[in-house]
């Protein structure tokens, strides 16, 4: 039986610049006679945690207007990539799940529903989507493996092969032995993330006589198998 379990570290995978949040204030509240101190915790036999290279951002830098399709949606300002490091004290089975912080953002692109994560908004519009493609390998401390990607919770699993990731939060990732679909106990765990972004065409963004700030936001966690 599968039993759930919390999830560890998740790191903000973020496009171009986010803004810093905003410090918000309740309102003070009547006392009451008793307050109860409620003190939780889970002892695990082996401890993970996730890293991100470049600190988890993607940058696109600027992209000129002029390049912005005006008859199709789907311009592609190019990939990036950014590494993907998983660490435990013991070999511990694990998978690495996204969820979009953006999700309502989304551009409708054919080609990449539903693998599209949201670009961010500005005023009512769309600002695109963009892809997170892991590679078809991982290296761990015994050597190369296989990554693994799962489209329902960790139930089911199969080879990567350049897969995209689902963006529904129904996926997640791990690795095993070459050639098999069982996500394998490694203390160590590196692989590469390809990040795609898909603009809409011209007509269905803002005026382009201004400056658009992209700013997608994915949440990668670390969920023990």
């Amino acid at each position: 039986m599968r039993h759930s379990h919390p999830k560890a570290r998740p790191l903000v995978l973020s496009f171009l610049l986010t803004a810093a949040g905003a410090l918000s204030m309740s309102p003070v509240t009547a006392a009451n006679d008793n307050s109860e101190v409620s003190v939780k915790g889970v002892i695990r036999p082996s401890a993970c945690r996730i890293a991100i290279s470049e600190d988890g951002k993607v940058n696109y830098g600027t992209i000129s207007a002029t390049a912005v399709s005006r008859s199709s949606a789907g311009f592609a300002p190019g990939q990036r990539e950014v590494l993907l490091t998983v660490h435990c004290e013991l070999g511990t089975r694990v998978g690495v799940a996204i969820r979009d912080n953006r999700a309502g953002s989304r551009a409708d692109i054919a080609g990449i529903n539903p693998y599209g994560f949201g670009l961010g908004m500005f005023d009512e519009f769309k600002l695109g989507a963009y892809t997170v493609t892991p590679a078809a390998t991982a290296t761990t401390e015994t050597g190369e493996a296989q990554l693994l990607i799962s489209e329902d919770n960790g139930v089911n699993w199969a080879p990567s092969t350049l897969r995209m990731i689902r963006a529904d939060g129904v996926a997640m990732f791990s690795w095993a032995e070459p050639g098999t679909t069982t996500p394998a106990a490694r203390r160590q765990f590196q692989t590469s993330l390809r990040v795609d972004a898909y603009l809409p065409k011209a007509d269905a963004l803002p005026s382009l006589d201004q400056s658009i700030e992209l700013d997608g936001s994915s949440t990668l966690s670390l969920i023990y198998l």
